[in-house]
């Protein structure tokens, strides 16, 4: 389910309520609304309710894995990753699901309007595309993929204009680099790389430049988010009691 709270965790509430999966929930900077994944429908869809968790209304509908959803900075659009099966895979996509499981291998990126309207298929590449989100000004989207070796791990930062043109790569470190977020005035990027037994966080200027590590061993963070004023990321960390939420400086 999802919950939300202030930032020193007090006020916990529940917005969800449904049974099975609620999650991958992002939050529009201007209403408060949330949009998220849910298999209230049967399947596993995109859906949006209010900051209150109020008036929830489906989105996307079309079989197949729809999430990790965000919006664009005026909230005017959104941009998520999907895996639409179809035949066989659509058939032991239903299977797993059963089972409250995916595994999705072949994920491509779709924009639609704030209300779900307009849906289009943004990326057409091999493997896994996955992460995006939205530069400051909504031409363009920045995400990860392994596109250019899909049945291996390297995975990199990419960039595409809204309309599908100008694909370009942003980084070459070896391994795993993902999960890219702007910072609230839009000269940075956050982002998580695989070291060599770790995930940490990293900064980079948006116009490109020294990319500079935050964490350090951090086993596995994800989920990453700028604090309102810039200053701080927050991430999920994984430790041996489970996925807690983590404060670092980025200075």
């Amino acid at each position: 389910d999802i919950y939300k709270a202030n930032a020193d965790g007090s006020s916990l509430r529940k917005l969800t309520s449904s049974p099975g999966y609620d999650a991958e929930a992002t939050v529009c900077p201007i209403d408060g609304s949330v949009i998220f994944t849910s298999i209230r429908s049967g399947d596993l869809d995109l859906w949006r309710m209010d900051a209150d968790g109020n008036n929830a209304r489906q989105l996307t509908d079309t079989p197949g894995y729809d999430g990790g959803a965000f919006f664009s900075a005026d909230c005017k659009k959104i941009v998520w990753r999907s895996s639409r099966p179809q035949g066989q895979d659509l058939d032991d996509y239903r299977a797993l699901l059963v089972e409250h499981l995916v595994k999705p291998t072949r994920m491509d990126l779709y924009v639609a309007n704030a209300d779900g309207s307009d849906a289009r298929q943004l990326t057409y590449l091999p493997g896994a595309s996955f992460a995006p989100y939205f530069f400051p000004d909504g031409k363009r989207v920045i995400f990860a993929s392994n596109y250019l070796a899909p049945r291996g791990p390297e995975l990199d930062l990419f960039a595409i204009d809204v309309d599908g043109s100008h694909l370009e790569r942003i980084t070459y470190a070896g391994g795993f680099d993902g999960f890219p977020v702007f910072s609230p005035d839009g000269g940075w990027i956050a982002f998580v790389r695989r070291g060599a037994s770790s995930y940490d966080a990293f900064v980079m200027p948006a116009a490109g430049g020294r990319q500079r590590q935050v964490t350090f061993s951090v086993r596995v963070a994800r989920d990453v988010a700028w604090s309102p004023d810039g200053r701080q990321l927050t991430f999920g960390m994984e430790t041996d009691s489970g996925i807690v939420p983590v404060v670092a400086d980025v200075a």
